[in-house]
């Protein structure tokens, strides 16, 4: 079983759910809160959207 979604969404499900779950949290995430990210929710949502703007810059250098 792939652990990527359909070939028109191709984002790793896992890291998604996992970002997204932080996100939700806030700083009340574990992590968050263990100081990753500098501890701000800011800084993991633009890790988060780089992590997402190097996976589209890449998928479109193997096409």
């Amino acid at each position: 079983m792939s652990t990527c979604r359909k070939q028109d969404d191709r984002k790793p499900e896992f890291i998604y759910d996992f970002i997204q779950e932080g996100l939700k949290e806030g700083k009340e995430w574990s992590l968050l809160k263990a100081g990753f990210f500098d501890g701000s929710p800011g800084r993991l949502e633009d890790c988060f959207n780089a992590y997402k703007k190097y996976l589209e810059d890449w998928g479109r250098s193997i096409y």
